[in-house]
This record gives structure tokens, C-alpha cells and sequence, in this order.
């Protein structure tokens, strides 16, 4: 509570250009924490936002650049919106939740005030219509019965026992498994899936104790407990893993495997943290190692993953007798692939329809495309915090000339020249 007081004190003297250059210094350390994200988000919604007032807020230039200036004297690595490369733009996001855009593209300012009492439809109108709002914490879990959960609707606590195994809900993000006993043997095989719908995620605590993120329309299958010489999960769509590496099976005396198993190809780790992307609507498999090692098989074909190192395998191809060649290894921005993870879109080097496809999941709507419309050979890369509204994110897309039209009664985004 003191050091809340504190930050808050210092940052109103900071404001009103009364702090002194260790008061400032200590400003910048905490906000460099990330402890105080909350306050400040919050201090500039009650004291620029006045979301209940009609029109912009922000009215003098220094109220514009508080923030920005707060994250480049902190030097922080703020949220950042590098557009398309070829302008070489840099935009920075100055409040994670939105509140204030500032862009600078050649010599013109955009400026985007986020407001209840309209939205952005694109270049096509501006009718009034409801927002589209981001995405959040929504799955179904599917018991060994095939009883279903909707635990987005659940309250905290045990929401079942399967054998020796207690399945709870914490904070309506996480789904925790406890086994309650330390015989593996009592427990029958039995399987669990928890699936996520598009626009929604999930957290879920394995009965080993791994450590499994799941992204929008996903689906995670494994047993309610471990036992043996393998742990086993099945997976479509995306999800972030930090596993155990010393789980409490066969009284923890020796390593056992754990395999992620993905239309045809396996993912096997000891304890690692890993993230596998494997959509049925992209082109390409992708397996991004953050730590440990990581052996990937598909077909007749194997290779074994570094750190900062990614495995490409086509969607097409996964499971048929390829040559190891097949299975194509790079070194990739780990940090690009586990973005959605931390709560942002981040679109390195992706094109139109790989942007689209991401927005297409997390907000669960339907994108199209006018016959008319000339796909332009262009690239894009940087982050946008995936808690914005569509109205926030058209205002971006529209500024990098991709015009889309939004139609929120149909949940349906139509993209054109």
C-alpha cells in the first residue's frame, strides 16, 4: 500500500513537472518493474481518459506525450506498432489498454481516442453499431464421462474428482489437476480436454505440474494422470508448455518424456518451455524453443531444436514419410511466437492474411474479402495488445492502408482496396 501511495505521488509530481531528478529516476525504476502497470493504466483513465465525455479529451500536447515519455525516459521497451517496413515506421502504444494512440507516418499525426459512443467501421461509413470486444477466459473441459463445463461460468473451487485426481478452478483463468494420492496405479486411464472457443484462452496446471497456455479455437486432451514411462497430450491449434522436468511419477526417481502430439508430428521435451503452433487454416506448423531441447518427428523425419530456434513443418505434409530435410529449422524472435501469451498480437514479418487470421481467432469473427480486392506484397511486424476493441484495431489497420469494413451483427470484418 506504502509503495502504491508512493508511485502514485511521484507520478502526479511528474505530471505537474514538480518531480526532481532522483524523484523521477525512482519513478522509472518502479515503472520498469511492471508492478505498477495497474496504477498507471488506471490514473490515466480517471485523469485524461473521461471516457463519459463525447469527443477527444486530450487536449494539450503535454497530456498527448506523457506517456510516451515516461516509457522513453524509462527506457522501457513499451508496447511497440512498427508498421509496414518498407515506411520504416515506428509507433508506439503509449497505454497497453488503449486509451491513447499517438502515430506519426510521414508528417501527419493520427490520433485515436478510445470511446464507448462510437466505433470505426472503416473508409467504406462510420455508422453506429456495438463494439466487438477482444477476447478472454473461456473454455469448455470435457470430462472422462463426457460431461462438459463451461468454466467460464463456474466459481472457484473443486469442480470435480476423477479417481485420485481433484480438478479445480482458480480466478476463472486456470484450470488446476492434483493428484491426491502417490499411487499412480489407482488411477484407471482416463482422458480430460479442455477446448477454447475463438475469442477465448485458458490456463491449465497438468497433473504432473506442467504448465500449459492455451490460444483461441485450441484444444488440449490429456490424461487426468500421468503414469508409466511417457506423458502423452494431444493438441490442434496453439499452445505455450513449460513442463516439469522432475514430475512426481514412478516415485520421481527417473526423467519421463513428455509428448505433444500434433496431426501426425510429435513434439518431445523432458522439461522444457516450448510454444506449438499448428492451425488448421495455416500453411505451416511451427515449434519455437525457448529453453531446454526439443525433438521434433514427423513421418521418417527428426530434428532436435536449440534455443531460439523454430521448426517448420508444412500442414499439408505432417505425418507422411518425409526425409529429415522436410522438417525445416531457423532461428526465429522467440518472443514474436509467445507475444499472444503476454497479451499481444505480434506481427513479424506476416502479410495481410496472416494478420487477418490471428484477428479472426481472438475475436471471434469471420473475415471475407472483396472479390476486387489486389493483395499488396507487403510485410508488417511489431506488437498491438490484444486487449483493445475492433474499433481500436481497425484505427491501426486503416492508418497501414488495410481498409476493412466491420459488420458486428454478423461478426464479420470484409477487407477491400
Amino acid at each position: 500500500m506504502q509503495n502504491s501511495a508512493k508511485f502514485k505521488e511521484l507520478l502526479d509530481d511528474y505530471v505537474d513537472d514538480l518531480a526532481s531528478s532522483e524523484e523521477r529516476q525512482e519513478l522509472f525504476v518502479m515503472v520498469k518493474s511492471g508492478d505498477f502497470q495497474g496504477l498507471l493504466e488506471q490514473h490515466i483513465t480517471t485523469t485524461f481518459g473521461a471516457e463519459h465525455l463525447e469527443g477527444p479529451v486530450l487536449s494539450t500536447s503535454k497530456k498527448e506525450n506523457i506517456l510516451q515519455n515516461i516509457f522513453a525516459e524509462a527506457r522501457l521497451a513499451a508496447p511497440v506498432i512498427a508498421m509496414d517496413r518498407r515506411k520504416r515506421s515506428v509507433w508506439r502504444w503509449a497505454a497497453a489498454a488503449a486509451i491513447l494512440v499517438t502515430v506519426t507516418v510521414g508528417t501527419g499525426i493520427f490520433r485515436s481516442y478510445r470511446s464507448d459512443h462510437s466505433v470505426a467501421t472503416g473508409s467504406a461509413g462510420k455508422e453506429q453499431q456495438e463494439e466487438i470486444l477482444p477476447g478472454g477466459f473461456k473454455a469448455r473441459l470435457t470430462l472422462a464421462d463426457e460431461s462438459e463445463i463451461a468454466l467460464d461460468k463456474v466459481k472457484d473451487g473443486v469442480l470435480a474428482n476423477q479417481g485420485n485426481t481433484r480438478v479445480s478452478s482458480v480466478n476463472g483463468e486456470e484450470l488446476v489437476y492434483t493428484n491426491q494420492a502417490n499411487n499412480d496405479n489407482n488411477n484407471t486411464v482416463a482422458y480430460n480436454k479442455v477446448s477454447t472457443p475463438r475469442g477465448g484462452q485458458y490456463r491449465i496446471v497438468l497433473p504432473d505440474g506442467s504448465k500449459v497456455w492455451l490460444n483461441a479455437a485450441s484444444t488440449l486432451r490429456f490424461p487426468i494422470a500421468f503414469a508409466g514411462n511417457e506423458r502423452n497430450v494431444l493438441l490442434t491449434g496453439e499452445a505455450y508448455f513449460e513442463v516439469n522436468p522432475h514430475p512426481a511419477i514412478n516415485g520421481g526417481q527417473q526423467k519421463v518424456p513428455f509428448t505433444v502430439s500434433v496431426n501426425g508430428t510429435k513434439v518431445t521435451v523432458l522439461g522444457t518451455h516450448f510454444n506449438v503452433m499448428a492451425y488448421s487454416d495455416e500453411a505451416t506448423m511451427k515449434t519455437t524453443l525457448l529453453e531446454g531441447a526439443v525433438k521434433i518427428s514427423s513421418g521418417k523425419g527428426s530434428s532436435l531444436l536449440k534455443p531460439g530456434q523454430q521448426a517448420q513443418v508444412r500442414s499439408d505434409a505432417t505425418g507422411q514419410d518425409l526425409p529429415p530435410a522436410a522438417i525445416k529449422v531457423v532461428k526465429t524472435d522467440v518472443g514474436t511466437a509467445t507475444a499472444w501469451k503476454d497479451g499481444f498480437f505480434d506481427f513479424n514479418g506476416a502479410d495481410i492474411p496472416a494478420v487477418m487470421r490471428q484477428v479472426a481467432r481472438w475475436y471471434n469473427v469471420d473475415v471475407e474479402y472483396e472479390k476486387s480486392f489486389s493483395f499488396p506484397a507487403k510485410e508488417f511486424g511489431g506488437k498491438i495488445s490484444r486487449d483493445g476493441t475492433i474499433a481500436d484495431l481497425v484505427k491501426i489497420l486503416e492508418t497501414n492502408g488495410i481498409h476493412v469494413r466491420v459488420e458486428a451483427k454478423t461478426r464479420k470484418i470484409v477487407v477491400f482496396n
